[in-house]
């Protein structure tokens, strides 16, 4: 149930540190995805600690990408 939304007016440069293990869940995959994409920047990062979303398949891929962009 806990959720948090960090937003910057302006483009901010964004760095992470993500697993190496072999199972990742999807928002580590988008996060990826996003990271990559936007050659390391960021208007928002929206936080999700209330559930492990791992092992989700293409549901928790959809989801993950669904909530971005509501996010953005």
């Amino acid at each position: 149930p806990d959720l948090a939304l960090i937003a910057s007016d302006q483009p901010a440069t964004a760095a992470a540190a993500f697993t190496i293990n072999r199972a990742q869940a999807a928002p580590v995959l988008v996060s990826r995805e996003h990271l990559a994409a936007s050659a390391g920047h960021a208007r928002a990062v929206i936080v999700n600690s209330g559930c492990a979303n791992a092992c989700t398949g293409a549901v928790g891929l959809d989801d993950a990408r669904e909530m971005t962009a509501l996010t953005a």
